[in-house]
């Protein structure tokens, strides 16, 4: 009966443990593929800048007196809406995708170590996920805070890093190692992360499975 109640205890426990897992990985794949989008937004696409057609209405208004200065609207435009949002969300993300890899390598290190206490099965998935999660951890600290004058960097970034560097991208000579940087930076980097992001869930739900494969049968007292 001890050995049963055990058992019930341990599936339980990783039951937890796939819970919390799934929801930091969940926050950490929400901030990358956010980070992402708005650099393909920002480099490859015209939906946040205003059209010219926009731009000579509003300079051009045959209803209003000339001489005079056109009041704002009071209401922004939908890529102006954006942009204040980006301006935010980018370094909320980065900090969310941070704090997410953290707490995901700790609740994998204690399901590897669950792993070893119980039944064993499952056991090198659960070790594998861990050290994978380690390295996507890796990926997303921001390295470029911590070591200013080095090319280290992290796969996420924040608002005005991502200005600063198109800015000097469009005003440089730029040669192939450059292109190749800046994409990689901002479109690669990321798109890695989300690589290692699902060897971290795939490696995790092969290990999960063969660990509560069998449940436990319980039995009874005179047993």
């Amino acid at each position: 009966m001890t050995q049963s109640v055990n058992l019930a205890e341990y599936t339980l426990a990783m039951k937890t443990v796939k819970r919390f897992k799934n929801l930091f990985l969940l926050l950490i794949l929400v901030s990358v593929l956010f980070q992402a989008n708005s650099f393909i937004l920002l480099e490859f696409t015209h939906l946040l800048e205003p059209s010219e057609s926009e731009t000579s209405a509003e300079s051009e208004d045959p209803s209003f007196p000339p001489g005079l200065v056109k009041p704002t609207p009071p209401t922004p435009k939908a890529a102006e809406v954006y942009l204040q949002v980006m301006r935010w969300a980018l370094p909320i993300t980065k900090f969310l995708a941070l704090a997410c890899g953290v707490m995901l390598a700790i609740s994998l290190m204690f399901a590897a170590g669950l792993s070893l206490l119980g039944r064993g099965q499952g056991t090198p998935q659960v070790v594998g996920a861990f050290f994978w999660s380690v390295i996507l951890l890796s990926m997303v600290i921001p390295w470029q805070q911590v070591y200013a004058s080095s090319v280290a960097c992290g796969a996420l970034y924040s608002a005005m890093e991502l200005q600063q560097a198109r800015d000097l991208f469009r005003v440089s000579d730029k040669t192939a190692l450059d292109v190749a940087f800046f994409y990689g930076r901002f479109l690669a980097y990321p798109a890695l992360a989300f690589v290692i992001w699902w060897i971290v869930a795939v490696k995790f739900a092969g290990g999960y499975r063969r660990m509560t494969a069998v449940e436990p049968k319980p039995t009874s007292v005179g047993m």
